[in-house]
């Protein structure tokens, strides 16, 4: 039979039996059998009581609960006290088996029968018409539970556990639930209501050396101490409760987050059968701050339609490495430190953030491997839902690379989730970076943003210092057309002009995929024309050459930063003007073609003269599978021309290598722009 909502009558029923003769002697026999009794989440089969010699048992085949089940579930004792309104068991036990295996070693406990079964020491004293039960359980190393329980028009349960093992709780909790697996719970708890009404509740428990996990390992805890208190009473219509949890010690790995003791959480509210009303929640973090609260959960819509939120200079440091860092995974973040103080406060209704308010005080952000920095932000931003706002930020200073940017300050102009900024100027080493028309706003895809812009001159010298480059003369300007980025990519519309070693760059084509990931990828193409040749030579250090070159590089992609793939070429640029090579240059060239490159005309005249004429140069890669397949204006046998001679003297530099590998080129670069070649002369 079903007994969903009368399994408490039953079991008065079981043990009413004992009461109906008191005047029976011992030797007669009373039994009951049950064949099963369901319920959600809860079943039970094969249930019987027996009453005889004065020797009771009880027993259940089968019984679930929470996803566990257990066999042979038995309660026995021996020497049972019959009165005319109570049963009394002074020294009995409870024994089972349970099928499920435990998914950690539980605390030890009294003997136990048979591999599996646990047994419990158990005293209870049973008062059917006064509607009263007493139990006890007394287990070694201290450990005991005293229950007492009461029913009626009103029922009443109360506890008081002394070093209770919290591995037991493991048995009750879903299988799908972190569980306990070691410490001790100490503590008294009082509760009472009317039938499925709770009217009053009154807990107070301290936790020692809890430890807990789930079977993925990404919910776990240890060494944890700590309390809970909680005190609930009706009042008209609703549950007034106050609590608090307090974590002294311990560690607790919620993937991602690492966390360790110190937190106090108090809090106080109402309950009441459509929501659960947080009135006020204060949570102190002593590594981060204090932290306030409100709320307003629905029931049946399973919502939050209303919250408050608000933290008053909060430490960022802590708040950036518990919660940001864990989230930011294999990031351009991933490795960053932030420091300073952010006061944040905030407002839901109706399900919407309504209200954010956000101040940052001289706060900073930079990569602990020194890609990037801002320091010294200040930050008020008063967003409004459906308002048109002005956030004020101020930047002290930047770093991206080695290069150094200024500060600056703006005004952010946000509706809703749309911010746009009309002029924005970041200095640059005497220059400025003019960012103007930018605008962001969210999408299905996440954020997305565009700009336009330009780089007023900025010296070549500072720059090269900064960067740790070779000297470079002149200045660096460029405009910026307009650059957008949607669904992690950003791409630029139009071209990139760029001026540099008085000639003029054009970079097209140009997408940055996965900017902020372990492994960015770039695309573009780059077009160069009318090249300083002298400039160009004097800053990397690769002897004297006069004369103009276009350079274009085609299909170029950079995979972390790094050339995977293009088709580069450098050529004379038309045009009359001076074309002077020195020897040093010539073996430099010669070099880069690999061993047994060679001067083919007048290599007499190597030793006399420093400087010789020629008519035009160029050399080509094209780069693929880390292998670079070179080439030169014109063919030559076995190889290929790299300058051809012209005037007096005259020389003609011919390369014999067609393919190279690219970190083998990258190194003779490398070595001949540090000036250690040592030249071949044929």
């Amino acid at each position: 039979m079903a007994l969903p909502h009368r399994i408490p009558e039953v079991t008065s029923s079981i043990l009413a039996l004992m009461l109906v003769a008191p005047s029976f002697a011992f030797a007669q026999r009373l039994a009951l059998h049950i064949e099963d009794i369901a319920a959600p989440g809860f079943e039970a089969h094969g249930i019987s009581a027996a009453l005889e010699n004065g020797r009771f048992t009880a027993a259940i085949k089968q019984f679930h609960f929470q996803g566990h089940d257990w066999e042979n579930v038995r309660l026995s004792c021996p020497g049972i006290t019959l009165e005319r309104d109570a049963i009394a068991c002074g020294q009995g036990s409870l024994t089972g088996m349970a099928n499920m295996k435990p998914a950690m070693p539980v605390s030890p406990t009294p003997a136990l029968p048979r591999k599996g079964e646990q047994s419990w020491p158990v005293r209870f004293n049973y008062a059917p018409n006064a509607k009263r039960l007493a139990l006890d359980l007394s287990l070694p190393a201290g450990e005991h539970w005293h229950v007492e329980a009461s029913w009626g028009k009103r029922w009443v349960i109360s506890a008081s556990i002394a070093n209770g093992q919290a591995a037991h709780f493991r048995t009750w909790l879903p299988r799908d639930m972190p569980a306990p697996s070691a410490g001790a719970v100490s503590g008294k708890l009082l509760f009472s209501g009317s039938a499925s009404e709770l009217l009053a509740a009154d807990v107070d428990l301290r936790l020692a050396g809890i430890a807990f996990s789930d079977a993925s390992g990404l919910h776990a805890g240890e060494k944890i101490n700590g309390g809970i208190m909680l005190k609930a009473s009706q009042a008209s219509q609703s549950l007034l409760w106050q609590g608090e949890v307090l974590w002294d010690q311990g560690e607790i790995y919620w993937d991602p987050l690492y966390l360790t003791g110190g937190p106090r959480l108090s809090a106080h509210g109402r309950l009441d059968p459509r929501r659960v009303t947080l009135e006020q929640a204060s949570l102190h973090w002593p590594t981060i701050g204090d932290i306030s609260a409100s709320g307003v959960w629905d029931k049946s819509g399973h919502s939050l339609t209303t919250a408050t939120i608000q933290g008053k200079q909060l430490e960022v440091d802590a708040l950036h490495r518990t919660f940001v860092l864990p989230f930011l995974g294999k990031t351009a973040l991933a490795k960053s430190q932030a420091d300073g103080k952010i006061s944040i406060a905030g407002r839901i209704a109706d399900g919407e953030i309504q209200s954010l308010d956000l101040a940052l005080d001289h706060a900073s952000l930079q990569d602990k491997e020194g890609r990037f920095a801002l320091r010294d932000i200040s930050l008020a931003l008063p967003w409004r839902a459906q308002a048109a706002v002005v956030a004020d930020l101020d930047i002290g200073g930047e770093q991206i690379l080695s290069l150094p940017l200024g500060g600056f300050k703006t005004a952010i102009q946000m509706q809703d989730r749309k911010i746009s900024i009309p002029t924005l100027g970041i200095p640059v080493l005497g220059g400025t970076l003019n960012i103007e028309n930018f605008h962001a706003a969210t999408s299905a895809q996440g954020w997305q943003w565009e700009f336009e812009g330009g780089l007023t001159p900025v010296s070549m010298e500072q720059l090269s210092a900064a960067l740790h480059w070779p000297k470079m003369h002149g200045t660096l300007a460029g405009v910026v057309p307009r650059v957008h980025f949607e669904a992690g990519k950003l791409a630029l519309d139009g071209a990139l002009l760029i001026k540099v070693f008085d000639g003029t760059a054009v970079v097209q084509d140009l997408v940055l995929l996965d900017a902020l990931g372990p492994a960015p990828r770039l695309q573009a193409n780059i077009d160069m024309r009318n090249l300083d040749l002298d400039l160009l030579t004097r800053t990397f250090s690769f002897g004297s050459m006069q004369g103009r070159v276009d350079v274009s590089v085609k299909g170029l992609e950079l995979s972390n930063w790094k050339p995977v793939a293009f088709d580069a070429a450098v050529h004379s640029s038309p045009g009359d003007y001076p074309r002077k090579i020195s020897q040093r240059a010539v073996q430099n060239i010669s070099s880069l073609g690999g061993a047994g490159a060679a001067a083919a005309i007048q290599r007499s005249f190597l030793g006399i003269f420093e400087q010789f004429g020629y008519s035009r140069l160029g050399l080509s890669c094209v780069l693929k599978n880390g292998i670079c397949l070179m080439g030169g204006i014109a063919p030559a046998p076995n190889g290929y021309i790299i300058v051809e001679g012209g005037g007096i003297p005259a020389i003609t530099v011919i390369g014999y290598n067609r393919s190279v590998s690219w970190d083998e080129l990258i190194t003779r670069l490398k070595r001949v722009t540090q000036g250690n070649a040592k030249p071949v002369v044929q």
